[in-house]
């Protein structure tokens, strides 16, 4: 809606690289709208699925193949969470963290995302 005097604008900004981290529980649907809506705007991702789940996430990425995204706009990251997942959250590459899961990993996921590292620009 127009407001006389008003003037309004929305400006889409990309971040870059983010972190995709879906649920084992629900793992195509979150995943795929997760995972698109980082590179509909713009971004690239590292797609992190569930340990207990990857075959999806890796039939997802051959999909993404067949329609023609280029290479590294999603890549594809499997692994225990404890390990690769921290070690990805803590990447200072990493601007932005797309997460549905447990209250408990989520708790953990945003104490390794708050702490400041050196060299990083934004928290």
């Amino acid at each position: 809606t127009q407001i006389e005097g008003e003037d309004n604008e929305l400006v889409y900004v990309p971040l870059g690289v983010g972190a995709v981290i879906p649920p084992w529980n629900f793992p195509c649907a979150i995943m795929v709208g997760m995972t698109s809506a980082a590179f509909v705007t713009g971004n690239a991702a590292v797609l992190k699925p569930a340990s207990t789940s990857p075959a999806i996430a890796a039939q997802f990425m051959n999909v993404l193949e067949e329609v023609g995204l280029p290479a590294g706009v999603v890549n594809f990251l499997t692994g225990s969470g404890s390990t690769i997942g921290d070690a990805l959250i803590e990447n200072l590459q990493v601007r932005f963290i797309a997460f549905t899961g447990s209250r408990d990993v989520g708790l953990r996921i945003n104490e390794l995302a708050a702490k400041p590292h050196r060299g990083q620009r934004w928290l």
